[in-house]
Formats: C-alpha cells, sequence, structure tokens
C-alpha cells in the first residue's frame, strides 16, 4: 500500500464533487463553494468523480467553472490522493469519498449539506463534521487549522476504525 504524508499542508481546499446530480441541478453549488473558499484565502482543488454522469466529468466541470470564477482560484486535480494529502481541509457533499478519505487516514474531512442533495443524511451520526451553512464553511475555513478536526469520540472512533483497516491493524 502506498503511504501518504499528511505533514506538509498548502492553502488549498480539496472539493469532492459527486459525479452525478443526486437531488442537485448545475454547477452553481460548486462555484458558491469556490468562491467562499476563495475569499477565506485559499484556492480551491477538484476531485472529479472517477464515473461521472454526462456533463458531470472533469470538461464539463471545468467549463461551467470557466464561465463565472476567477481562474487562478481553483484547478481540477489531478491526483487527487496528492492534492488531498496537502489540502488544509477536504470537503464532500457526504458521498463514499468520506469512508475512503477514512481508511486512508483523512481526519479533515467535513460533509456540506447545505447544497442539497441527499448524500449528506448517511452521516447524520457525526454532527461534528457537518457543514451546515455558508457562514459555517467560512467559520471553518477561517479557524484553519485548529477547526480541522473531528471534536465528537465517536467520530475520532470510526475513523481510526477505517485507518486501522487501511493500515492491517483493524479487524
Amino acid at each position: 500500500k502506498d503511504t501518504i504524508s499528511h505533514r506538509t499542508k498548502r492553502k488549498t481546499v480539496l472539493i469532492r464533487h459527486q459525479g452525478w446530480r443526486h437531488g442537485l441541478f448545475g454547477h452553481n453549488w460548486l462555484v458558491d463553494v469556490i468562491e467562499i473558499v476563495n475569499s477565506a484565502g485559499y484556492k480551491a482543488a477538484i476531485w472529479t468523480h472517477e464515473i461521472p454522469g454526462i456533463g458531470h466529468g472533469a470538461k464539463s466541470i471545468h467549463h461551467a467553472l470557466s464561465q463565472c470564477c476567477c481562474s487562478d482560484g481553483w484547478y481540477i486535480s489531478g491526483d487527487w490522493a496528492s492534492d488531498a494529502s496537502q489540502a488544509a481541509v477536504i470537503l464532500t457533499l457526504g458521498s463514499s469519498a468520506m469512508y475512503c478519505l477514512w481508511s486512508l487516514g483523512f481526519n479533515n474531512a467535513f460533509v456540506l449539506t447545505y447544497p442539497g442533495g441527499q448524500l449528506h443524511v448517511k452521516f447524520k451520526l457525526f454532527p461534528d463534521i457537518l457543514v451546515h451553512g455558508p457562514t459555517a464553511l467560512r467559520a471553518l475555513l477561517l479557524g484553519l487549522p485548529r477547526s480541522a478536526q473531528p471534536r465528537e469520540r465517536l467520530t475520532h472512533d470510526v475513523i481510526q476504525a477505517f485507518h486501522g483497516i487501511h493500515n492491517g491493524q483493524g479487524a
């Protein structure tokens, strides 16, 4: 298994695109998140879905974002694992990517609940990693690096359990 370094952090926020609608239409939610990320002094790296639906692949996302976002405030990630290891924080909509991130030892991943869709519902047991609105996202980003840690014991234990399975120490 490849070792991923979690030491070096850049002024980057990795955003996981859900790859299909999942209750969301268009890319406006992503534009809004990128604007908040940029206003907090961070650059956005977009982690596209490996099997995207029509209109949700890297080219479509790039086209949509170049129409409305400043071009130097974001980029499409070519290597999500490298970007994740260097990101100050990782944002998802609550997809299964969280389990992947936890398995690899990332405890700086959060779930955006406010853009819509239903993916985040699966993470209700972990309220400390849920970001309920633009104001909460801004506060999370402005509080980095201290704010990028789960605060609840259950969240910490579940992340450790997933990581234990990946590194061979699990049940």
